[in-house]
C-alpha cells in the first residue's frame, strides 16, 4: 500500500484528480483493486483527495477558457466520474458569473473574425431601393453567416442559446 499512496501523493502533488481519475491512474500503475480502493479511502479521510474541491477548481479553470455550464457539467458527470449531487453543489458554491464569461467568449470570438460585432450602418435595410443593392445583401449575409457560426461556436462551448442571443444583442448595441 506504501507504494500506491506514495504514488497517489506524487499524482495530486501536481494538480487535483477526482476520485475515479485517480483511480483509473493508480490501476494502470498495476497496483491491485483493493490496494488502491483502500489508499483512495485514506487519502479521502485524511483530506488529500476531494470530489468537491477538485469540482471547484475545475468549474473555475474551464470557466476561464471560455466553456459554458452545459459543458462543464457534462464533462464533469461523464468524463471526470463526479456525482450529480457535488456537481450541483459547487455550482451553486463557485462564484462564476456566467454572463460575463459568455461576454469575454463572444470577444474572444469576435477578436479572432469569426464575428464581426460592429454593424455597419449602412447594413440597415429601410427601403426597397436599399434592398435591391446587392453588395449590401451580400454583406448582410455574409454578416449573418458569421454571427451564425458565432452562435453554434458558443452551443458548442456550453452556454444556452437564449443567452448567447441576449448576450450577443448587447455586445451589438454597444457596437452601434
Amino acid at each position: 500500500m506504501a507504494g500506491c499512496k506514495s504514488s497517489a501523493l506524487g499524482l495530486l502533488g501536481r494538480r487535483e484528480y477526482s476520485r475515479y481519475m485517480l483511480q483509473e491512474k493508480l490501476l494502470q500503475k498495476k497496483f491491485s483493486p483493493e490496494v488502491v480502493e483502500e489508499t483512495l479511502n485514506d487519502l479521502e479521510t485524511t483530506g488529500w483527495l476531494s470530489d468537491a474541491r477538485f469540482t471547484e477548481c475545475y468549474i473555475r479553470y474551464r470557466a476561464g477558457q471560455g466553456y459554458g455550464p452545459i459543458k462543464i457539467r457534462f464533462e464533469l458527470l461523464q468524463k471526470k466520474g463526479i456525482s450529480q449531487s457535488i456537481v450541483e453543489q459547487a455550482f451553486v458554491e463557485t462564484e462564476v458569473v456566467w454572463s460575463e464569461v459568455l461576454q469575454n467568449s463572444i470577444k474572444r470570438i469576435s477578436r479572432s473574425d469569426e464575428i464581426p460585432l460592429e454593424i455597419d450602418e449602412s447594413l440597415e435595410i429601410n427601403s426597397a431601393e436599399e434592398m435591391t443593392s446587392v453588395e449590401k445583401m451580400n454583406e448582410k449575409k455574409r454578416y449573418l453567416k458569421q454571427k451564425s457560426k458565432a452562435m453554434n461556436t458558443l452551443l458548442r462551448r456550453g452556454f444556452n442559446s437564449e443567452n448567447i442571443r441576449k448576450c450577443i444583442r448587447a455586445v451589438e448595441g454597444e457596437c452601434k
